[in-house]
């Protein structure tokens, strides 16, 4: 019981997330066609689980050829 009401609750705030658009992702990734492959690859993964396209900015710079980062914020007013 517990753990199938864990889970119904972390959908419920998930789905209230995405619907209330409280966050935004950033997506920082190394420049050149490999890191922008990466980045567009990580993008579709993220919309998939059900982020709002819109909500996942694309930037290039990560700091390094080999990273990639993943910047979560919260909105203001949210």
């Amino acid at each position: 019981g517990d753990h199938r009401d864990l889970h119904k609750e972390y959908r419920r705030q998930r789905q209230m997330c995405i619907r209330d658009r409280l966050h935004r992702v950033t997506i920082r990734y190394p420049g050149g066609d490999l890191g922008n492959a990466w980045a567009l690859e990580v993008r579709d993964w993220l919309v998939a689980l059900g982020m709002p396209s819109d909500a996942v900015i694309l930037e290039p710079g990560s700091g390094g050829s080999d990273q990639l980062i993943l910047l979560l914020e919260r909105l203001s007013g949210a």
